[in-house]
């Protein structure tokens, strides 16, 4: 699951989509909860150095600190998730933003940004096949970055689909779960398929 921040993690916003995708036989893989705040100090720092953008001096010493008290929290978040027996080890969020560079620049941060696009590629070289980007009806930052992005995705990774799913206050259940239960079936017909080559 993947896209606009508060829909992703919290529940109430989302419908529990996880515990419904859960219930219905899948494993779900959430975006890092502290990225979002990293991308933000990244994009400073980016943005100086790569682009020769004016920051004042304070501002980018700031921002600089800011960074590596963020990566401080992450190591120590990681470190106590460690001790879980199906921990496994969370891919820095630099390399992350590098599998998506070549579609969309890491300095683009409107929406979710490259985190949509850098998340996907990201869990699709390590075995994840199916996507939901959930986005708010008529946000259109996560419109481009999300639904906009699919096509150089998907040309990128055939094997996989991926779900947009829009939000609005109308938004009912059921119209959501029809199009979760295409997802899922396409999912278990994939895996059946693999298991009988």
């Amino acid at each position: 699951m993947i896209g606009e921040f508060l829909l992703n993690f919290h529940p109430s916003s989302n419908n529990n989509i996880e515990r419904y995708l859960e219930e219905n036989g899948m494993e779900v893989v959430m975006p890092n909860l502290f990225y979002n705040l990293h991308r933000e100090y990244m994009l400073e720092i980016d943005q100086k150095e790569e682009y020769h953008v004016s920051h004042p001096a304070i501002k980018i010493l700031l921002t600089k600190l800011s960074n590596k008290y963020i990566k401080h929290v992450i190591r120590k978040v990681d470190a106590i998730g460690a001790r879980h027996p199906l921990w496994e080890e969370k891919t820095p969020l630099e390399e992350i933003a590098q599998t998506s560079q070549h579609i969309i620049d890491k300095t683009f941060t409107a929406g979710e940004g490259w985190m949509i696009a850098g998340e996907i590629l990201h869990n699709a070289s390590h075995g994840v096949n199916s996507f939901l980007i959930l986005q708010p009806f008529g946000c259109l930052p996560n419109h481009v970055t999300g639904r906009g992005l699919v096509k150089a995705i998907k040309k990128e990774k055939p094997h996989i689909q991926i779900l947009a799913l829009d939000y609005d206050p109308d938004t009912s259940f059921a119209n959501v779960e029809n199009r979760l239960q295409m997802l899922i079936i396409n999912t278990r017909e994939r895996e059946r398929l693999a298991n009988t080559v």
